[in-house]
């Protein structure tokens, strides 16, 4: 699942965590972006396994993301003026039910769904290499992680 918003999406390769720098905005891009990029590289490791990956967006919902950003009295004026253009539940899942219902020879490998459509993703998921070390630096991360635990 992922965002239109990973369009304007970059990934901060020296800050994956954003342990230096913290925007709510661009961590939201960036982690959508990596979404799509996650969706490129598992439909790549399966694909002779007769498996296809989509990623998509459900739309612009209203939901309780926004409660961390009521604080400031801008964030609340935005949050108003963004209503107008969100969707209903039942909205939002259409795309995600299009991708889960529609016969799987019209899906696209790898593709991104918006709008029950596919559309094209930010260029930055076409670079396989770029997807390739997102994810063994996931991989890294969540192994390390595991350790810490242990």
């Amino acid at each position: 699942m992922s965002s239109e918003l990973h369009q304007s999406g970059v990934i901060k390769w020296d800050d994956l965590m954003s342990e230096k720098s913290f925007s709510f905005i661009h961590t939201y891009k960036q982690s959508k972006l990596a979404n799509v990029m996650f969706t490129k590289e598992l439909q790549r490791r399966v694909a002779g396994d007769n498996i296809k990956v989509v990623g998509m967006c459900p739309g612009f919902i209203e939901t309780d993301l926004n409660k961390e950003l009521k604080d400031k009295w801008y964030w609340r004026m935005m949050i108003q003026c963004m209503r107008l253009f969100q969707h209903s539940v039942l909205e939002g899942a259409q795309t995600p039910l299009y991708c889960a219902l529609e016969d799987e020879e019209k899906l696209v490998s790898g593709g991104y769904y918006s709008n029950v459509k596919l559309k094209p993703e930010n260029k930055l998921a076409r670079d396989e290499e770029s997807n390739r070390k997102l994810w063994e630096i996931s991989e890294k991360l969540i192994a390390d992680a595991e350790k810490a635990k242990n």
